[in-house]
């Protein structure tokens, strides 16, 4: 439940982004989960969850699918 602004930038600047609103903070793991299955409800598909300050390279991504 953000009130920064911070879906709207979102929305703005990457219009293929699907967002989730929540209207109360779900704390870390609610919202990863929130994400997972709102992810999943739409394709099945491989899910990957990083933390904002996590580094990660395309062909990491790629070994881990």
């Amino acid at each position: 439940a953000s009130t920064d602004g911070s879906l709207q930038t979102i929305s703005r600047g990457f219009p293929w982004v699907h967002l989730i609103r929540n209207s109360t903070n779900l704390g870390f793991g609610g919202g990863n989960n929130r994400g997972i299955l709102g992810a999943l409800s739409i394709a099945d598909v491989p899910v990957l969850l990083l933390n904002n300050d996590a580094c990660i390279e395309e062909p990491d991504v790629v070994r881990l699918l």
